[in-house]
């Protein structure tokens, strides 16, 4: 009789089962990726004062305060520039700032006494392109040094 002879030795699927085990194991420890994307992020922002530029690459608005000192819009004294700050979780990465004025300046809107003064967005805050493929690749280490 022809016929074909299979045989599967458990101790070999009980290997593959401890290894993709650890594997995951180490997958789900995700604070350091964590870490590192909120790292990511606060940098660009902060480099987004420096080179007036929004997450998507357009260029700000000129601002009437910039123009009439001749340096940079929103970075006159640098305080929201500086008040930039990252914290990370197991399962997030969070970038902002706790300057009363930020969410004005990020989105735009009236301000003013009475709500005079209209400003433009200028949104410092966001993931651009190159944010997107860093982040893409430190996920890709994670991964890589999980599975090996």
């Amino acid at each position: 009789m022809a016929g074909i002879s299979l045989a599967i030795d458990t101790a070999d699927l009980q290997e593959i089962d401890a290894a993709l085990t650890e594997a995951l194991e180490k997958a789900s420890q995700t604070r350091g990726l964590m870490e590192n994307i909120a790292g990511i992020l606060e940098t660009s922002a902060v480099q987004r004062f420096e080179e007036q530029r929004g997450p998507d690459g357009e260029p700000w608005d000129e601002s009437q305060a910039a123009r009439d000192r001749g340096g940079l819009t929103l970075v006159d004294n640098a305080i929201l520039m500086g008040s930039i700050t990252s914290r990370a979780s197991d399962a997030e990465a969070e970038v902002g700032s706790n300057v009363v004025y930020a969410r004005i300046h990020q989105l735009g809107g009236r301000a003013g006494r009475g709500h005079s003064v209209g400003l433009p967005a200028r949104p410092y805050l966001g993931v651009g392109e190159d944010d997107g493929a860093a982040i893409s690749d430190a996920m890709h280490d994670h991964f890589r040094r999980a599975f090996g």
